[in-house]
């Protein structure tokens, strides 16, 4: 007598190697923007401005780290807030509202800042194009 559940082995082969596939496809769509906002700014608020700049557009990264050599020691991000992202018609440009609040040393009087980031999509990926970083 066969066993009625044997057709069940192939099926299930198929389900797993198709779920294995997907996924494999998923991670080769990238992050997404705000996620990318998001690990950006983190990096930026612990001041791994060296991992920071591969967020940013290949063209951009020098300039970057120039600008951040400046106070790279001196600027204590205590947060930051995504306040809005808006995308354009087409999904490939998008500004982004960060609230930051920071201060920068010798001071230890907290500040606060507001600044629109612009994100590029280019390669399958979002990029920060430029200041304000």
């Amino acid at each position: 007598m066969k066993n009625p559940y044997l057709w069940l082995i192939p099926a299930l082969s198929v389900l797993v190697l198709s779920a294995c596939a997907s996924n494999r496809y998923l991670a080769l769509q990238g992050q997404s923007l705000e996620e990318r906002v998001n690990k950006y700014n983190d990096l930026y608020r612990w001041r791994e401005y060296d991992s920071a700049a591969n967020y940013l557009l290949p063209s951009v990264r020098r300039d970057f780290l120039a600008v951040i050599d400046s106070y790279r020691h001196d600027l204590n991000v205590e947060d930051y807030v995504i306040k809005d992202i808006h995308l354009d018609e087409e999904g490939r440009n998008a500004t982004v509202v960060v609230a930051r609040s920071f201060f920068k040393m010798p001071s230890v009087s907290l500040q606060q800042e507001e600044i629109t980031q612009h994100w590029v999509r280019a390669v399958g990926e979002w990029y920060l194009s430029g200041p304000p970083y």
